[in-house]
């Protein structure tokens, strides 16, 4: 499990995994249900995807989001 820590992080671990199974960014889009647009400034660390978007892009990758406390 990778500890993400700012959207920078999130970015490339987004892009990484899309690479990995061999997607686009439009074959991502299409089947996130999300528009080109938000993946693209997702990867380049420009958007603030809602958290339905978020969810939506992540489980079209296979990723999931943990939320723990702090230590």
């Amino acid at each position: 499990m990778h500890l993400l820590l700012n959207i920078s992080e999130l970015a490339e671990e987004v892009r990484q995994q899309r690479q990995l199974l061999g997607m686009t960014q439009m074959e991502l889009a299409e089947v996130a249900a999300v528009s080109l647009r938000s993946v693209k400034l997702l990867e380049a660390g420009q958007a603030n995807p809602t958290f339905k978007q978020l969810n939506q892009l992540l489980d079209a990758l296979g990723l999931q989001l943990i939320i723990r406390r702090k230590q």
